[in-house]
C-alpha cells in the first residue's frame, strides 16, 4: 500500500471511529493510534487542551508529533540523545521555562484568549490520572 493510501485509510478510520465512539486504533500494530496523533482532552482545571504523546521510537510518531509542534509555531529542538533517549525542548514564551519531554512524556497545548498558545509537557503517570479524553471537542 502506498503512503498516500495508508494515509486515506487511517484518515477513514479515525473518522469511523470518532463517529461511533470506538477506541481508534492503529491498523499496523492494533494498538491505541491516539496517543499517536494529537487527541482533545480535558484538564484538570476544566479546559479542552490537544495533547500527543513523544515517542521517538516510531517514526509516524515522532514525525506526527514534530509536524503538530511546527504547524503551532512552537520554538523547539532536540537538545540530547538518539533513538529511543531523544529529548524534545520546548521553549518558553513571555518569560516562562522551556520544557523538556522525555519519551513517553504527553505535550499538551491549550489555548489562551489573551497570551496565545501554552504548551505543557506531562509524565504518562501524571497525564493517565488528571486528564480526561474529551471526544465532545475532538475536531
Amino acid at each position: 500500500m502506498s503512503p498516500p493510501e495508508r494515509l486515506t485509510a487511517v484518515a477513514g478510520r479515525i473518522l469511523a471511529d470518532i463517529v461511533t465512539g470506538q477506541p481508534v486504533r492503529d491498523p499496523r500494530t492494533g494498538g491505541d493510534l491516539m496517543t499517536t496523533t494529537p487527541a482533545r482532552y480535558t484538564d484538570p482545571f476544566g479546559d479542552p487542551v490537544e495533547a500527543i504523546r513523544w515517542n521517538p521510537t516510531d517514526p509516524v510518531a515522532a514525525g506526527t508529533c514534530i509536524g503538530w509542534l511546527m504547524a503551532a509555531g512552537a520554538d523547539f529542538h532536540h537538545p540530547d540523545g538518539s533513538g529511543a533517549t531523544t529529548t524534545l525542548t520546548i521553549r518558553g514564551v513571555n518569560g516562562r521555562p522551556d520544557r523538556t519531554a522525555r519519551p513517553g512524556d504527553w505535550i499538551a497545548r491549550k489555548r489562551r484568549p489573551l497570551t496565545g498558545t501554552a504548551f505543557a509537557v506531562v509524565t504518562d503517570d501524571v497525564f493517565a490520572g488528571a486528564f480526561t479524553a474529551n471526544k465532545a471537542v475532538y475536531r
